[in-house]
């Protein structure tokens, strides 16, 4: 994680909220930046050179168009992770984003085309000509009905009827229009062009130009605020920011974005909401400045990935102002995720599925929820939960104690067959005793001491032989090795089997049913979701099928592991007269 660091003290009185995306192209990553700390909260990859993004309505999906390219890259900005990847055909070099309603609308720019996109399965369900060459940016007027492209290439802005999927018009704008913005009010369509130094103010009813404003320095995007007062643009080639007045048309102010010598070059602008502030990324600087757009002035200073250009916002979901560590004397902490909850207590680190509403978090955790109410002043919480109340300070770092240890094991090595035996002998004899308890053959009471015992067992060989794979000791053995440690409860040693029975699957020396148990298990442990429904938990009297990562999927990834479909597999717990329920939020 790249820290962020002050540029100047700012003018805010407090810092805006949300989720600052920024793309980086030529480090081939998203910055996540959480606005109201100032912190960098995740890098993620989005594929090969980022260069324009666009946020969900829900805001929990960034699209990235890669350009030059084919692809649009889905990244979740949830789990802050790549989803998928979106093809939209050959020649399509897409570089422009923009909402239409539901649908992802995408400059195809070699052909002059505007594709329309379904973003659930990238599926190109039209395109429009734009009748122009190089249509490089896209922007949408607030009634959603007309689509707007800067067309480099022939310096002219065309509108397409989105209905119809006809030209309205082709205005002409000046050299090198790229940068395009429409007023909140969607009366007015504003082109930097670049090579022509030059904004062009086009009135969308009659798409004739209204007003040519003078714009030295390259001009290459223009945003307009909220309010639709004052536009944004950046000036690429003089290191600078011109702000102009929307209804005089005149430059009020040109803003240094950083020492001209080191040419900045300040490209994508995004304006905040709520009107406080703007970012511009700096490409040269691997940085992005904010702007107080009351004061005009410099606030911070984010430094980010290399070549940031591209940038998007998503809002802040309920309790994004508690993300993060917290701590309390004796050792007590707490790390909130947007998915997850860390708690270290006693010298215990559990995981909990979170669900968040406002003013606290509701804790998952094999079928049972119990809810926190948190409260945040400053760096001080206040969490409550069904027994007590607990203040917490803000940590400046994540204490080590969040993270699950490490579990080192030991190299793979050849053995003589005698000694292949005698574990051989043993393992059977302990999975033997596994079994047993857990078929009422031995005490119930019996089975602590006996997952114990095992677990140290196996943990001390694997420590010195590494894992008991199917290889050197047989299908057999390695299966019944996974049914202790999936017994176990070890979290560091079940992580650390994970990809060693991920490996006797692939070769095909074990079923998949071990590896979708460990995995689920692991995932369970970890406050994350399931894959393959294999883990159930107990509340009353019903069984309930823990949270699945993808419930309309669920059977297609058992079959890939040589499970029987998901109902068939909880048709056998019905026998017991408990009511099956699926976990849900």
């Amino acid at each position: 994680m790249r820290l962020l660091i002050p540029f100047a003290l700012s003018a805010f009185a407090a810092s805006p909220d949300g989720t600052l995306v920024v793309l980086n192209k030529q480090a081939g990553t998203a910055t996540l930046v959480d606005l109201a700390s100032g912190t960098s909260v995740a890098t993620v990859d989005v594929g090969h050179t980022p260069h324009e993004g666009v946020v969900s309505r829900d805001g929990k999906t960034l699209y990235a168009a890669n350009y030059p390219g084919t692809t649009i890259t889905a990244v979740d900005l949830v789990r802050r992770e790549k989803a998928r990847t979106l093809q939209l055909g050959a020649n399509a070099n897409t570089h422009g984003l923009a909402w239409a309603g539901d649908r992802l609308l995408a400059t195809m720019e070699s052909q002059g085309l505007l594709a329309v996109v379904d973003p659930a399965t990238g599926a190109v369900e039209a395109t429009h000509e734009t009748t122009q060459k190089v249509s490089h940016m896209v922007v949408v007027s607030p009634d959603g009905k007309t689509a707007y492209t800067a067309n480099i290439g022939s310096g002219s802005m065309t509108a397409i009827d989105l209905a119809s999927g006809e030209v309205r018009g082709v205005v002409p704008t000046g050299a090198g229009a790229e940068g395009i913005d429409a007023s909140p009010d969607g009366s007015e369509i504003w082109v930097a062009n670049n090579k022509g130094d030059t904004v062009s103010v086009v009135d969308a009813k009659t798409l004739k130009v209204a007003a040519t404003i003078e714009c030295p320095g390259f001009p290459i995007r223009v945003k307009l605020t909220p309010d639709g007062s004052t536009a944004l643009v950046s000036c690429a080639s003089a290191g600078e920011v011109a702000v102009v007045d929307a209804k005089t048309r005149e430059v009020r102010k040109r803003i240094s974005v950083g020492d001209a010598s080191a040419s900045p070059t300040p490209v994508g602008i995004l304006v905040h909401p709520g009107g406080a502030a703007a970012y511009v990324a700096c490409m040269a600087l691997d940085a992005v400045v904010e702007i107080d757009l009351k004061s005009l002035s410099i606030g911070r200073r984010f430094t980010v990935g290399s070549g940031p250009d591209g940038l998007a916002f998503a809002p802040p979901r309920a309790g994004s102002a508690f993300l993060g560590a917290w701590t309390r004397e004796g050792g007590e902490a707490i790390a909130f995720e947007p998915e997850k909850v860390r708690w270290l207590d006693g010298g215990e680190l559990r995981f909990f599925r979170a669900t968040w509403a406002a003013g606290g978090v509701t804790l998952h955790s094999w079928g049972s929820s119990t809810t926190w109410k948190l409260e945040r002043n400053g760096d001080e919480l206040s969490l409550t939960t069904p027994k007590e109340t607990k203040t917490f300070r803000r940590a400046g770092a994540a204490p080590s104690g969040l993270e699950v240890r490490s579990f080192e094991m030991g190299a793979r090595q050849p053995l003589a067959p005698k000694v292949v035996e005698t574990i051989r002998a043993e393992i059977a004899r302990r999975v033997e005793r596994d079994q047993a308890v857990r078929k009422g053959e031995m005490a119930i009471d019996d089975m602590e001491a006996v997952d114990t015992d095992n677990t140290a067992y196996v943990a001390g060989l694997v420590r010195k032989l590494g894992w008991i794979d199917a290889d050197r000791f047989g299908a057999k053995t390695a299966s019944a090795s996974f049914l202790m440690v999936q017994h176990s409860g070890d979290l560091p040693l079940m992580l650390a089997v994970l990809p060693e029975v991920e490996r006797d699957v692939k070769a095909k020396r074990v079923n998949g049913q071990d590896y979708a148990l460990l995995f689920d298990r692991t995932r369970v442990m970890l406050g994350e979701r399931q894959r393959y429904g294999s883990q159930l938990g107990t509340v009353a009297a019903s069984l309930v099928v823990i949270a699945l990562e993808d419930r309309a999927r669920v059977d297609e990834l058992r079959k890939e592991m040589g499970l029987m479909p998901l109902a068939s597999y909880l048709a056998l717990f019905e026998k017991d007269g408990k009511e099956i329920v699926f976990e849900e939020g």
